[in-house]
């Protein structure tokens, strides 16, 4: 169906990591702001941005999939390819229609300014702001890590960050705007400041961005194992803004193949953090990345990252099978694992990390959380939640008025247990005060 909208349609499809998802809200708003109109990316636009992801084959593949989408909903759209892919493979998109732009990830942010001056739109009207609840602030990007499976430092170039001042002043835009909850993106956040004049480490961000008045909560998209340190253990333990919630990658609990991907830390250290994490915050989501059929993974390297991981306090798991990436050492390696038995082994962990999703939902049942309400569902007589502790929850008779409010959320019951994605229901609480979490039954 044509757009009717004054000003000229755009959808934008993004893949890939949240930095990606950070970078694509701030193209939306820029482009809203400028008279642009956006529809979904199943309607005919004038404009199809693609936000591109290399971390595998299979996102190569989405990314030239979705170009073939638009270009069979519009045939003469242009088409604007951003992001990873679009960075270390430009030459796989010659045949773009003409207009088409490929734009590096440096240059992504001009990409409103480039399409606004094309369409020479004049007096653009005033938008609104988007209808998200929670923010996301890329803060960093690039990466200086040298993982041998990882294509992402080629993609992104060196690590460098916003100076703090930039930082700050987006993140009380966002609370002006009414944001509850802004989550902090990055590709390796952990680097914060490292790069600045004079230097400033991400535990001094945290504290300046904690102390920002009418601040909701603050969340941490992910952070390397190495990078918890005793700084910032005691900010955490001590600051009820932060969320309870740690996205630590792993990749693998066999050292050998820790070692031959180049990861600095050994699974012995790995494990101390978890355990020290969940002693300070039993009730605290604790996820991690891993990867299954790197070179050299054998059969008892498999059992041993199984075995190990099964034994830690995690309650979910990121798996992906190893993906081999052009202008990566491990390209090269000897003993590449067939696809069938990487396929084998993410489906086996895939199976290991719902059942730790079970528990830890299980564990929550009887529990109180401070939860924010994301919005209310269409077909269904509730309202979305998202508690401090990264678990969606049904709210059960909550008023619309609450979308945008944190609010404490009793958990009554959970379904889909052994069966799908387990579902979490819940009602608004009266016997709450902020600080007082019941303590749930413990992780087995």
């Amino acid at each position: 169906m044509k757009n009717t909208n004054p000003g000229p349609a755009f959808a934008i499809a993004t893949l890939g990591c949240k930095v990606n998802k950070a970078e694509s809200i701030q193209i939306q708003n820029d482009l809203r702001s400028h008279g642009w109109h956006e529809v979904p990316f199943t309607n005919q636009a004038d404009v199809y941005i693609i936000n591109t992801c290399t971390v595998t084959a299979k996102s190569d593949f989405q990314s030239r999939q979705l170009v073939r989408r638009a270009l069979h909903r519009n045939p003469s759209a242009r088409i604007m390819l951003i992001g990873c892919y679009a960075q270390t493979n430009p030459q796989v998109f010659a045949d773009l229609p003409p207009g088409s732009l490929i734009l590096g990830n440096r240059d992504k942010g001009k990409l409103a300014e480039i399409l606004t001056s094309s369409a020479n739109i004049p007096n653009p009207p005033s938008c609104g702001a988007t209808d998200y609840t929670r923010a996301f602030l890329k803060i960093q990007d690039g990466c200086n890590g040298s993982c041998t499976y990882c294509v992402v430092p080629t993609a992104r170039g060196q690590s460098f960050s916003q100076e703090a001042d930039k930082v700050l002043n987006q993140a009380r835009q966002m609370i002006a705007s009414g944001y509850k909850e802004i989550v902090l993106t990055g590709i390796h956040i952990g680097y914060y400041g490292l790069d600045l004049v004079p230097p400033i480490d991400f535990v001094r961000l945290l504290e300046q961005l904690c102390a920002l008045p009418g601040l909701g909560r603050l969340r941490i998209s992910s952070l390397e194992p190495t990078e918890f340190s005793p700084k910032l253990l005691t900010l955490l333990s001590g600051n009820d803004k932060i969320c309870p919630h740690f996205h630590i990658p792993l990749q693998s609990a066999d050292d050998r193949i820790l070692q031959a991907m180049e990861r600095n830390y050994s699974f012995a250290r790995y494990q101390e953090l978890l355990l020290k994490l969940h002693e300070m915050f039993p009730c605290a989501a604790k996820g991690a990345d891993v990867i299954v059929g790197f070179p050299g993974e054998d059969e008892q390297a498999f059992a041993d990252t199984y075995q190990r991981i099964e034994k830690l306090p995690l309650n979910y798991l990121h798996v992906f099978s190893y993906s081999r990436r052009p202008h990566t050492k491990a390209a090269h390696f000897l003993q590449q694992i067939p696809g069938k038995i990487k396929k084998q082994r993410s489906e086996i962990l895939r199976h290991l990390g719902h059942e730790k999703r079970q528990r830890f939902y299980q564990s929550q049942t009887g529990s109180i959380r401070p939860a924010l309400i994301l919005k209310q569902q269409r077909d269904d007589n509730y309202l979305l939640g998202l508690t401090d502790n990264y678990l969606k929850i049904a709210v059960i008779g909550g008023e619309k008025e609450l979308i945008n409010q944190i609010v404490p959320v009793e958990i009554v019951k959970i379904e889909g247990v052994g069966a799908g994605f387990p579902r979490l229901f819940g009602t608004v609480s009266t016997n709450y005060t902020k600080g007082e979490e019941t303590s749930p039954l413990p992780i087995p």
